[in-house]
């Protein structure tokens, strides 16, 4: 059980890297519609940490604070957003059961 847990924890994160960065080079190239998608679906979970987070981690992640540090918070939720929606996805799937084993595939 915990190692399935484990190992979802860890596709999430490594598919939440590959998201993120799927998502920047989207935006370098001129779409900005992703990253602000992104960005946004990270939103209900910045609320939570802004009332965490201590003011002080946020002047350390930038200095002038304002909006470029809402910036960091928002980006930092939607990747925990990101990684959690994708690690309970992965655990599901995995606890699904094939009925129909003359299909399964082998490795």
């Amino acid at each position: 059980m915990l190692r399935k847990v484990g190992k979802s924890i860890l596709w999430g994160v490594l598919a939440s890297i590959v998201l993120a960065l799927a998502v920047v080079a989207l935006s370098m190239l001129g779409a900005p519609q992703p990253l602000t998608a992104y960005i946004l679906s990270g939103t209900p979970l910045s609320y939570v940490l802004f009332a965490v987070v201590p003011n002080s981690f946020v002047y350390w992640l930038v200095p002038e604070g304002g909006g470029s540090a809402a910036l960091g918070i928002l980006l930092i939720s939607a990747f925990i957003q990101s990684t959690v929606v994708i690690a309970v996805a992965y655990y599901c799937l995995s606890k699904t059961k094939l009925y129909n084993k003359s299909f399964k595939a082998y490795a």
